[in-house]
Order: C-alpha cells, then structure tokens, then sequence
C-alpha cells in the first residue's frame, strides 16, 4: 500500500472523525484539486463510477493498515439512519507522519477541508457528481451509467 495515500487518508481524519463515504469522497475531492493544481493525484487512489460515486476498494484495505499500525481506530456511531462506522485519528496530529505529503500538497488539502467542512457522506457524493470527470460519463445520482468505469481526472 501507498504510504502517502496513508498519510492523506491520516490527514483528513486529524479534524474529526469520518465514515468511508466521506473519506472517499474527501479523497477524490482532493485529488481531483491536485490534480488542476499540480497535474498529479497525491493519492494512489484509481477512482471508478460506483453507486454513490467515486470509490476505490483500496480504501479498505489503506484503513485496515492504519489500524493494525494503530494510527486509526474505528468505533459505531448511532444517528437517525443507523449505526456507521466511523474512523479517527489515534495519535496526536503532532506525532502523525505527514513526510510524505509536501507543503503545497498539504496546504491544499487544508483548503479543500476547510471548504467542506461540515459536509457529511450525502452533501459530499452530491458535490462529487457535479464535477467533470462525473459529467463526462453522463453519471447521475441513483443512476447507474457507467457503473465500474474509471474516472479521467483529468477531464475538462
């Protein structure tokens, strides 16, 4: 596993926790900033049309490292839809490894945070189908074109 996708998955969670919805999502966000502003993903993330969106299993597997290193834990959280799981930080931000992440990169991804914060997992899969590389396969919100295709980033 990337360890830089990591260190990107640890950064967004130093703020609060978050469910693998957000998390993608933020991720996608993210990358697809980075990739306008420095014409690469700061992830390693390969992004497909799923049914809410971007997504890439590998995010699983990214948390599941986290966990055993003991950086990330996840607990059940109960809310009016249910119980989720979400993930958080188990350091202090102060001792989290962010090395692999550059000044820019890491003050851009502050920017997308701050932009969206306060967006759960539903405002975050609506913002993500109103950029281009979800336009450009005609995607839409409980639709199902293109289900399983990778999205360009790059896309205008």
């Amino acid at each position: 596993m990337c360890q830089k996708t990591k260190q990107l998955l640890c950064y967004i969670l130093q703020d609060s926790p978050r469910d693998v919805t957000s998390m993608i999502k933020l991720s996608y966000l993210i990358d697809l900033a980075a990739v306008r502003r420095f014409g690469h993903q700061i992830s390693e993330f390969e992004y497909i049309r799923y049914n809410y969106g971007p997504f890439d299993q590998k995010v699983y597997s990214n948390l599941n490292d986290l966990q055993k290193d003991g950086k990330v834990v996840s607990f059940s959280h109960y809310n009016t839809y249910g119980e989720s799981v979400l993930f958080k930080l188990n350091v202090q931000p102060e001792d989290a490894e962010f090395n692999l992440l550059s000044e820019e990169e890491k003050s851009l991804i502050k920017e997308m945070l701050d932009s969206l914060a306060g967006y759960g997992a539903k405002m975050l899969t609506e913002i993500a189908y109103s950029t281009a590389p979800m336009k450009a396969l005609g995607a839409t919100l409980g639709g199902n074109e293109h289900l399983g295709e990778l999205l360009d980033l790059r896309s205008v």
